[in-house]
């Protein structure tokens, strides 16, 4: 695959209170053919997030048509999973619904904070959601007890499959404790009740990874496709993707065209949480850059016939 970066879409200005930097983790949906809304989270002068939106014009997504002056899902009470931040991971359309997944910050003492997945239900257009239940979809295991998180979900009939990051020990890097996760596969009857086992998907290679985050999964022609976060000790957070016939089983095959870090610039340094959206006037990959999206997100166009 060949992709042509486009450049820089939105960053927050700073003028709305719960949105002064960031736009994490852009996770698009299809308004009709001609708007797409691309939710994502920003965060407060306190670098809690929330999830709010921008609509683009599909022919050409610079040209910004709309920006949420609220959010659409914000944090969680005192004492729940998700009370010093949310951010999205997935949006799936159920019946008239739709539904959002995300993953909620809880901060720790003696390690930094705590990751664990969390869904909401809009019946309103994606304009707000509410909370499916209290505590996470995906809470604590055995095997996962500090970070079963960032679910990415697709509905396929009456089943409903996870790739989500899960995590057990946090490490040491630099002097700051941070945490080690690879990639993770869960099924549903209902988007709702996961269970606790959870299959490996992708893992981890060599010595230089430590995290593989925020996995973006599509159906295609020969099976499923998954976008994800690399995060090594050398060169901070870079792309990875893999190809699999079921969904289950994965072949990484991270050598992806044209999304380097750019030579200077918003992503200059890093490049992450990518969403590949398919349109009718070509087909985009929306991403993050610097400092995990402070810089806001972009995107990047796939070269006709380089699939």
């Amino acid at each position: 695959m060949r992709w042509r970066k486009e450049g820089l879409i939105y960053c927050p200005d700073g003028s709305q209170p719960w949105a002064q930097a960031h736009a994490m983790i852009p996770t698009p949906i299809m308004l009709d053919r001609e708007r797409i809304r691309v939710y994502f989270s920003s965060t407060d002068g306190g670098m809690v997030g929330r999830v709010g939106y921008v609509e683009l014009d599909a022919k050409d997504p610079r040209r910004i048509l709309k920006t949420a002056q609220d959010p659409v899902l914000g944090i969680g009470e005192p004492g729940m999973f998700d009370d010093n931040g949310v951010n999205i991971t997935s949006i799936v359309r159920n019946g008239d619904a739709l539904w959002l997944y995300y993953f909620g910050y809880q901060l720790g003492t003696k390690v930094r904070y705590f990751l664990f997945g969390g869904a909401a239900v809009s019946n309103d257009g994606g304009e707000s959601f509410e909370r499916v239940q209290r505590v996470p979809v995906i809470d604590r295991t055995q095997n996962e007890p500090l970070l079963r998180s960032a679910p990415f979900v697709l509905k396929e009939g009456n089943r409903w499959r996870m790739w989500h990051v899960g995590g057990d020990r946090y490490i040491e890097i630099d002097g700051t404790t941070r945490p080690t996760y690879d990639l993770r596969y869960l099924t549903s009857d209902n988007g709702i009740d996961w269970g606790r086992d959870s299959k490996a998907a992708v893992s981890l290679q060599g010595t230089d990874e430590y995290g593989l985050g925020r996995p973006y999964v599509l159906r295609c022609a020969e099976g499923y496709r998954m976008w994800y976060s690399i995060r090594t000790h050398s060169l901070g957070y870079r792309l990875g993707y893999a190809v699999s016939s079921d969904g289950v089983a994965w072949t990484r095959r991270d050598d992806v065209e044209g999304m380097e870090p750019s030579g200077d610039g918003w992503d200059s340094d890093m490049v992450c949480y990518a969403a590949e959206f398919e349109t009718d006037y070509g087909c985009y990959l929306f991403y993050n850059g610097n400092e995990y999206g402070r810089t806001g997100f972009g995107f990047a166009r796939l070269d006709s016939g380089s699939r």
